[in-house]
């Protein structure tokens, strides 16, 4: 029985194994296939693809130079239509040389989608439209500048024998090695004549002062990575011109200026109460200023600020000295100067002196009275507090420019009882002046005060001439902002031009 069911199981394997034959052969034959097939895509991947070359970028057409306007022969423009395949990430460069043959050196750097005719409407005009499809750039051919720079040069040249005397020393140390070690250094070798070659591009070049009629030469190429790139060339030469057109402006305020000093001046000789001046509490006050301590019988003193006599802040100070000292010497009242500045000391002995010697009382002037305190700003602030306190002065001056020490002076001024008149376009002293003194002259108060007390023709004629052109300009803005809101340019474009 067992033996029967044996023979029976040993006979249906056979049979399975039978028909499952063709299938395996059938599926070896498609392995087969498909590894044939995955070997000739393999090779095929691994094939080796060449890029095409980068396109060159192509040079600008219709590249001009011409002389600059309005300059002094410094300057030239290139100009040239903008190129179709322009984009942000490229970058325009102009060299310049002063002969055809070079050395070149770069002037100008700027990015493609800049500098354009439209930017410079005091030369090209205002029409955006038509200006905006022209490149325009000013480059200045006049020393220093990038191009003829001689410092860039000696630095270079400084760099090109450092690298020579390396050179040599390696080339020197490389002769007595054999073939095998001198191909060790070889790289190293290469890399130093290849940094040689750079600097000696900008090595040192005797480039002569700008000339008049010397004619210059630029180049202007685009660059983007590694792209190569064409060049263009043009030659100008620049001159220099007798007027600035673009300073006509500034021309015609001052020839309307002249006109009212001229005009007032004829006015204030014939009249001068004619003239009317804004009356200025401050300067109304120094009467009265006066009269308290002639009154009392106690000393008056005028202390000029901190800066010298380039400031025109302490030269409006010593005018108003010599009108103020001329009416103390009316009175006869003790008068004294206190000074920081030597050469403002010696100017204040000379303007007290005179107007003493005007008001004819030449005997009453005292050198020792106009008097140096000292340069150190708070030892001079001490100084003058001290004499405060221990004279107790019945009217005190303070005219010119001041600084931290403003505040301390006035505040012992007060405390000592005296009338205070201040004038200073110290904008930052201001509110400490206005706060202790009397009264206080304001900015451009203290540069009319000299006008307002002497009633001298020119002084008036000059005060009211700048008051009227003030007064032009304002109406010439409140103008062009209403003409500007109702979309009218012209003015807006006529003051950005000239």
């Amino acid at each position: 029985m067992l033996k029967t069911r044996a023979l029976a199981l040993s006979s249906l394997s056979f049979l399975l194994a039978l028909l499952l034959l063709p299938v395996e052969l059938s599926a070896q034959e498609q392995i087969g296939t498909l590894t044939e097939n995955d070997s000739s895509t393999q090779v095929e991947t691994e094939r080796e693809v060449i890029a095409p070359p980068l396109k060159s970028l192509s040079a600008a057409t219709g590249l001009e130079a011409t002389d600059a306007p309005d300059d002094s022969g410094h300057s030239v423009i290139l100009s040239w239509p903008v190129i179709e395949d322009e984009s942000p990430q490229q970058m325009y460069v102009i060299e310049a040389a002063p002969d055809k043959n070079g050395p070149w050196r770069k002037v100008v750097t700027f990015k493609a989608n800049t500098s354009y005719k439209a930017d410079m409407p005091q030369i090209y005009g205002w029409d955006k439209d038509a200006l905006i499809n022209d490149h325009a750039v000013i480059v200045n051919t006049a020393p220093p500048t990038k191009a003829f720079n001689d410092l860039r040069d000696k630095n270079n040249y400084a760099k090109q024998q450092a690298l020579k005397k390396e050179l040599e020393s390696l080339e020197g140390a490389l002769a007595e090695l054999d073939e095998q070690s001198r191909e060790t250094f070889k790289p190293e070798l290469n890399e130093l004549r290849k940094q040689l070659k750079e600097v000696e591009s900008e090595a040192p070049i005797k480039v002569a002062r700008l000339e008049f009629g010397h004619n210059y030469h630029f180049r202007l190429y685009r660059t983007e990575g590694e792209r190569p790139y064409e060049m263009a060339y043009v030659d100008a030469i620049p001159e220099g011109n007798w007027f600035n057109t673009n300073k006509i402006n500034n021309l015609a305020i001052a020839l309307i200026l002249c006109f009212f000093i001229f005009y007032y001046i004829v006015r204030a000789r014939r009249n001068p109460e004619d003239i009317f001046i804004r009356r200025i509490p401050g300067l109304e006050a120094v009467e009265d200023a006066i009269g308290r301590a002639t009154e009392m019988g106690k000393p008056i003193f005028f202390v000029h600020g901190l800066t010298d006599m380039s400031h025109i802040s302490t030269v409006a100070a010593v005018n108003i000295l010599g009108k103020i000292t001329e009416r103390v010497a009316e009175y006869g009242t003790t008068f004294k100067v206190t000074n920081r500045d030597p050469v403002v000391l010696a100017v204040s002995q000379e303007t007290v002196k005179e107007s003493y010697l005007r008001a004819g009382r030449p005997d009453l002037y005292q050198e020792d009275h106009v008097f140096f305190v000292s340069q150190d700003q708070f030892s001079y602030a001490t100084g003058v507090e001290g004499m405060f306190l221990r004279e107790k002065p019945a009217s005190v001056f303070y005219f010119g420019y001041y600084f931290a020490e403003a505040l301390l002076l006035t505040e012992t001024g007060a405390h000592a009882g005296a009338i205070q008149i201040a004038g200073t376009d110290s904008y930052t002293q201001l509110p400490f002046f206005i706060t202790t003194c009397d009264y206080t002259l304001m900015g451009e108060e203290l540069y009319a005060a000299s006008a307002y007390l002497s009633r001298n023709p020119k002084l008036l004629a000059s005060l009211k001439a700048q008051d009227l052109t003030k007064g032009l300009m304002i109406i010439f803005i409140l103008l062009g902002t209403l003409l500007s809101t109702l979309g009218f340019d012209w003015l807006v474009h006529m003051m950005a031009t000239f």
